[in-house]
C-alpha cells in the first residue's frame, strides 16, 4: 500500500515534474494554500491552472480555503519584512507560514507525510524550504 503524501503546491509548472516524479510511489493529493499571491488576478490564474493540471493529470485537489481568507494573517506575519531582499528572511517567513499549515492539514487529515513543490522552483531556496519542512515533521 502507497503511503498517502499531501503535496503543496505553488504553481502548475513545477506541480507537473513533481507529480510525475512521485504519482507512482505515492498516494498522492495536491494542497493549494498561498495566501502570498498577489493581485488577485496572479492568484486566480494560478489556481485555474492547477484545477486544469488536476483534471488532465487525475489527481486530488485540495483547495484550502485559508488562501483567501488568511491574507491579512500572511501580511502580519510575513509582510513586514518587505524591505527584505528577494530570497532572504521574508522568503523564509512566507516558506514557513505555508509548510506550516500544509503540515497541519496533513496531521489533521491523516496523511503519512508532506511535501512541497517549492524546491523545485528555480526562484526557491530549496535547502531552507527542505530545513523549514524538516522542523515542522517533528
Amino acid at each position: 500500500m502507497k503511503k498517502k503524501l499531501l503535496l503543496h503546491a505553488c504553481c502548475g509548472p513545477c506541480s507537473t515534474s513533481v507529480y510525475e516524479k512521485l504519482c507512482t510511489e505515492y498516494e498522492l493529493t495536491v494542497y493549494w494554500y498561498n495566501p502570498n499571491i498577489y493581485p488577485d488576478t496572479e492568484h486566480d490564474k494560478r489556481l485555474a491552472e492547477i484545477k486544469k493540471l488536476s483534471g488532465l493529470l487525475g489527481f486530488s485537489l485540495i483547495i484550502d480555503p485559508g488562501t483567501e481568507t488568511d491574507r491579512d494573517a500572511w501580511d502580519v506575519d510575513v509582510g513586514k519584512y518587505r524591505q527584505e531582499p528577494e530570497g532572504g528572511l521574508r522568503c523564509h517567513r512566507c516558506y514557513r507560514f505555508r509548510l506550516d499549515k500544509a503540515a497541519r492539514y496533513a496531521l489533521k487529515h491523516s496523511f503519512d507525510c508532506f511535501s512541497t513543490t517549492l524546491t523545485v522552483s528555480p526562484y526557491k531556496n530549496a535547502p531552507k524550504v527542505i530545513e523549514i519542512g524538516k522542523e515542522l515533521e517533528g
